[in-house]
């Protein structure tokens, strides 16, 4: 779409099974007169809408008279993405990106930060008993506050990793369920949730740099300043810049540039250099490109004399 290729995520899928982990640990107790456990029922949770749930309940008691078939598959969880939509109030600046270092300083994937978007879902409870239910609730609504936040990885193989908060917002009951003539009611309620989420654009899969190429330019006011910039051929969008010292015309004979603030002085192709250790220049190697592959750092390396200088370079 809109020239990019395909990609997916998985996020909506990794939401909705996150949502549906925070409830699947929740149990009803069931006690005798003199308050002794006697039943200790863990409840089940399903991913499906109200309507397909009250359908398979009434199916399964409609097999049969007996209300023990109709007793055992309550209580139960069901719960559903409802709706979806973009939070303007949590935008980023579009120039944002994360990064992931793979394994080497030339090989960079980078991906935006993401568009915000509210996804709303709709837990229901449902139960025969009211004790059932009023335990239940206590024990999903105690830890909202009125948020909860979850770690999600959402996209693993490039480090994106969030914290997302859950917003319970609202909490109804429907007590009058029946079903026909059949002589038995389900009591529900239907809790309202807000996950605050991120959908990320696709991975920018930037070049490998094997070569990097300067123009060297010279301040008419001061011949020792020259402004060293970098001309890359990649999709990156970025320059690194430095200020250094030309004690001699290394590059070339000057152009003349009169009326110019400044001037190019020449054009060079600099070698890049990947290793644990610093390279050492050849005698025909005035500056190089050093990429520090233990320290994760990047240089310019500069002949001075019979030694050489490094400078580090900002990402």
């Amino acid at each position: 779409m809109l020239g990019k290729q395909a990609f997916y995520y998985n996020i909506i899928k990794k939401y909705i099974v996150a949502f549906g982990t925070l409830f699947n640990d929740i149990h009803v107790i069931r006690t005798n007169r003199e308050g002794e456990t006697v039943k200790d029922i863990k409840v089940p949770i399903t991913y499906a809408n109200k309507e397909k749930v009250a359908y398979e309940i009434n199916s399964i008691h409609s097999k049969t008279n007996d209300i023990a078939p109709f007793g055992s598959i309550l209580p139960r969880l069901s719960y559903v993405i409802t709706n979806m939509d973009y939070d303007g109030a949590r935008v980023f600046n579009a120039r944002n990106v994360r990064k992931n270092i793979k394994n080497d300083l030339l090989n960079t994937d980078s991906i935006g930060v993401g568009n915000p978007y509210n996804l709303t879902f709709q837990l229901s409870v449902w139960t025969k008993y009211l004790d059932d239910l009023y335990q239940i609730i206590e024990q999903i609504v105690t830890f909202f506050h009125p948020d909860y936040h979850v770690t999600i990885r959402e996209i693993p193989e490039l480090n994106v990793e969030s914290s997302i908060p859950i917003v319970l917002n609202s909490t109804s009951f429907d007590l009058t369920n029946e079903f026909g003539d059949s002589g038995y009611r389900i009591v529900r309620a239907d809790i309202n949730f807000t996950m605050k989420g991120w959908f990320y654009p696709p991975v920018q899969l930037n070049a490998n740099i094997n070569q990097i190429k300067f123009s060297i330019d010279d301040k008419e006011t001061n011949s020792n300043l020259s402004m060293l910039r970098t001309d890359y051929d990649t999709e990156i969008n970025k320059y690194y810049e430095s200020i250094i010292e030309v004690i001699d015309p290394l590059y070339s004979e000057k152009v003349d540039a009169p009326a110019m603030d400044m001037r190019t002085v020449a054009t060079t192709t600099l070698n890049v250099y990947e290793s644990e250790t610093e390279p050492t220049l050849s005698d025909n190697e005035k500056v190089a490109f050093w990429l520090d592959t233990l320290n994760k750092k990047k240089y310019l390396i500069y002949k001075l004399g019979n030694g050489q200088i490094k400078v580090p370079m900002e990402d």
